[in-house]
């Protein structure tokens, strides 16, 4: 009741830009979506993941199983809105849907598809090379999912018959699987997510 006009107006202003900082922090929590300035050659067919260099390889294809991905290149600044697309040596086998994990020398490997010549195989692609080499799985992979465990092998489920599911563990040095633990359940279209402590969430 006391207060002079000054320190009325101080406590206005500082009122105003408190609201004003709630404002824009809740206008960014949000978040917005920003189109790229050069769209996608094709339709998105499932997939895509950055790579170590930060590209990012998009599976192309959209509702049809190929053997086409897409290389998206963020421009001098780090845009990736700016990027350019480029093309990448196609696979040996045609998927949709399929497992796919960034290796922790850089290369990708992909397994499977629900769709496509590649339900039962499995390929390793090298950015550097631009090649694609197959890997020795004779499974069926089908739509199952895959995690990367913390000694750069990966963990590629079985989409089978039967319940438990089986799981292969790839080691990308060898080039080869070997038997790994069993599922509980099916895991076919089903979700693996891995936690910080590097063990898998299955749900």
């Amino acid at each position: 009741n006391n207060l002079s006009f000054t320190e009325l107006s101080i406590q206005t202003i500082m009122l105003f830009v408190l609201c004003l900082c709630l404002f824009i922090g809740q206008t960014k929590a949000q978040g917005t979506w920003t189109p790229l300035t050069n769209i996608s050659p094709d339709a998105n067919g499932g997939g895509g993941i950055l790579l170590s260099d930060g590209t990012v390889l998009c599976k192309a294809g959209g509702n049809n199983a190929t053997a086409v991905y897409y290389r998206l290149t963020p421009d001098s600044l780090g845009s990736y809105i700016n990027g350019t697309w480029s093309n990448v040596a196609n696979m040996l086998d045609t998927r949709m849907f399929n497992s796919i994990q960034v290796l922790m020398d850089g290369r990708v490997y992909v397994a499977g598809g629900e769709y496509g010549s590649g339900n039962t195989t499995g390929e390793v692609y090298n950015p550097v090379t631009n090649i694609w080499t197959h890997t020795p799985i004779n499974s069926t992979i089908s739509d199952a999912n895959s995690e990367m465990l913390p000694d750069g092998r990966v963990l590629q489920a079985e989409v089978t018959g039967s319940y438990p599911h089986t799981i292969q563990i790839y080691n990308p040095t060898t080039y080869a699987y070997i038997n790994g633990p069993s599922t509980i359940g099916g895991h076919n279209e089903s979700m693996w997510l891995k936690l910080p402590d590097s063990s898998i969430l299955f749900v």
